[in-house]
């Protein structure tokens, strides 16, 4: 009786321990839609490329080891390329 708890124990803690390895770190995701509008920034209106609507562009946020995937649907007339500053990424 004591060999079957030791065991089954044993096999409860290998089940426990096992579900550990297959845990993967969370996702964030988010859609941008960047478009033109005329907004007056400094008093003169001017066509300005915005993120969802807003000019300066929407906060990300994440946290360490989170896994971000950002959907960008680009409607201007020319191609676009997005960067962040003050990330490490890895």
């Amino acid at each position: 009786m004591a060999l079957f708890r030791v065991s089954l124990l044993l096999l409860i803690h290998i089940a426990l321990l096992s579900s550990l390895c297959f845990a993967e770190d969370p996702y964030v995701s988010y859609d941008v839609k960047v478009t033109y509008i005329i907004i007056s920034p400094l008093g003169v209106p001017q066509r300005v490329i915005t993120v969802n609507g807003k000019f300066p562009g929407p906060f990300v946020e994440a946290t360490i080891n989170y896994n971000v995937a950002v959907n960008v649907y680009n409607q201007l007339d020319a191609n676009l390329l997005m960067t962040w500053s003050g990330i490490q990424m890895r």
